[in-house]
């Protein structure tokens, strides 16, 4: 993994849960992850 890189999934964390949105991670050992990033169509 790269430096800083646990600062930018907070920050996206951040900036994904500030406007109503969610992110899922799925990961399996050697064959690397996908992570999904959910947000809404409107806001409220």
């Amino acid at each position: 993994m790269e430096n800083g890189s646990g600062s930018i999934r907070a920050l996206v964390r951040e900036i994904v849960g500030s406007h109503g949105g969610t992110i899922e991670a799925i990961s399996a050992p050697g064959a690397g992850a996908v992570s999904t990033i959910r947000l809404p169509l409107e806001a409220g």
